[in-house]
């Protein structure tokens, strides 16, 4: 009797001692379980940190702007606006060139540091800008500082063999209506050497019916600047070397009733010739200069005045 519950004692035991085993390796294998979970996790965050690292250290390239995807229409980032809206004067560059936006009181222009002259040169002349109390007598030309250098000096018009004229782009008598506006027109950045017969002649007849324009229509769109022709380039201001221009081309546009609009190329000689002699279209200027003029105009106004000629139409 005793000896059977001795083994029955001793089953019981052994029983106990095989099912404590087992729990003992369930047990293991749960934590083992937890424990690679665990490790999967940090390996998980481990790989989303470094990813970020990589990130940090070489981010994405910024798309560069493309001018030549921008619609017609849109402005250059670089060109002058006015209450955050593109003025209407106001050209752009179609062909990579030196420039530099410069705003004036009275216009503003595109500053090229390799020819020390600007590019272009734009203004909305209105009929109250016409006249005014301000007279040029006494103002004198200065550096303009902001420009980026080499700039036209005052010293370089000293080294001038052939006696050229400080041709204005935007005219001084356009500039009548503020002190401000008449002082600025007489930055050198607004100069370009110009044959004196030229700017006390033909030229200046340009500017003069300009402004009889402006008064007629109520306002205009004006830009014009130099041209240049020959490989080899004449020069002034010794080493400095500021161009010579070939010749100086003037646009200009009116929105009164119908548009329309009109070029001019005078050669930077001394002539004397009616103004029809000198009228071309616009499209014909911008395919000499690879400047785009009027560019805000809706598309199917400016195929339409950029190909008129006709100066009777004014």
């Amino acid at each position: 009797m005793y000896k059977r519950i001795i083994l029955i004692l001793i089953s019981i035991f052994v029983l106990a001692i095989a099912i404590g085993q087992c729990t003992n390796d369930d047990e293991y294998v749960n934590d083992e379980s937890l424990q690679n979970t665990f490790v999967d996790d940090n390996k998980s965050l481990a790989n989303i940190e470094h990813s970020k690292e990589i990130t940090d250290q070489n981010p994405s390239p910024k798309k560069e702007l493309d001018l030549n995807e921008m619609p017609k229409g849109q402005p250059n980032a670089k060109i002058a606006v006015e209450h955050g809206v593109p003025k209407l004067e106001t050209p752009r560059i179609i062909n990579a060139m030196p420039e530099q936006i410069l705003s004036r009181l009275g216009y503003s222009l595109s500053y090229n540091n390799t020819t020390k002259c600007a590019n272009w040169v734009a203004w909305h002349l209105t009929k109250e800008h016409t006249d005014g109390p301000w007279s040029r007598k006494g103002t004198r030309y200065f550096e303009d500082t902001e420009a980026s250098k080499p700039r036209q000096e005052l010293v370089d018009w000293g080294q001038n063999p052939n006696g050229l004229d400080h041709g204005h782009m935007c005219p001084a008598g356009d500039n009548k209506w503020s002190k401000q506006a008449m002082e600025q027109t007489y930055l050198l950045t607004n100069i370009c050497p110009q044959n004196r017969k030229l700017n006390g002649g033909d030229w200046k007849e340009l500017e003069e019916k300009c402004r009889k324009w402006a008064k007629e229509y109520g306002d205009i769109y004006i830009a014009c600047g130099p041209m240049y022709y020959n490989e080899k380039k004449s020069t002034i201001g010794g080493s400095k070397e500021i161009w010579v221009p070939d010749a100086f081309y003037k646009v200009v546009l009116c929105m009164k009733e119908t548009p329309k609009a009109i070029g001019f190329i005078y050669p930077n000689e001394g002539r004397d010739h009616p103004m029809s002699y000198y009228a071309c279209s616009v499209d014909n200027i911008e395919s000499k200069t690879d400047i785009d003029f009027f560019y805000n105009l809706p598309d199917d106004i400016e195929v339409v005045v950029e190909t008129q000629n006709n100066i009777n139409g004014w």
